[in-house]
């Protein structure tokens, strides 16, 4: 899924074929609404201020999710061994956090740097976060209960 995920973020310079199809595919075709339209499969819509393209689905027992910031070449891909589970939220949250940690291309550090997560007003860094275009992000949970004894 990272090679398609990487693919479809345009990062793979190497197969112009496969970069033309997916350019195709995330091409918007139907407007379902102010903030949607429709590609191939793909949804295009804005969520705070971000243009996400993802796609969920799943079948009887599991739920998936794929989601790009295609302006920022992060993406994120969200399996889950459970049937209508929130995938998707998940998903799409996970993306705003990725984008709190990452300054929007062209802005000045002192515009962008100090935003922190979401809405929370704190200042976090993540260690393992790469903000150039074509590294993947590695998310590193913080804060995960122990198990109790």
């Amino acid at each position: 899924m990272g090679r398609f995920l990487a693919a479809n973020l345009g990062e793979r310079s190497d197969l112009p074929a496969v970069t033309r199809a997916v350019q195709l595919a995330q091409k918007p075709y139907f407007k379902a609404s102010a903030k949607m339209t429709q590609g191939l499969a793909w949804q295009r819509v804005n969520i705070e201020g971000e243009f996400v393209i993802d796609k969920n689905g799943g079948l009887s027992g599991t739920s998936t999710y794929i989601g790009m910031l295609p302006e920022r070449h992060i993406g994120i891909v969200v399996p889950a061994n459970r049937g209508k589970c929130h995938a998707t939220t998940v998903g799409r949250k996970l993306l705003l956090a990725l984008a709190g940690q990452q300054r929007r291309p062209g802005a000045s550090r002192a515009a962008g740097a100090s935003a922190g997560h979401r809405g929370t007003g704190e200042s976090r860094s993540c260690p393992t976060t790469s903000t150039s275009p074509g590294r993947y992000c590695h998310l590193q949970c913080a804060g995960t209960p122990k198990p109790s004894s």
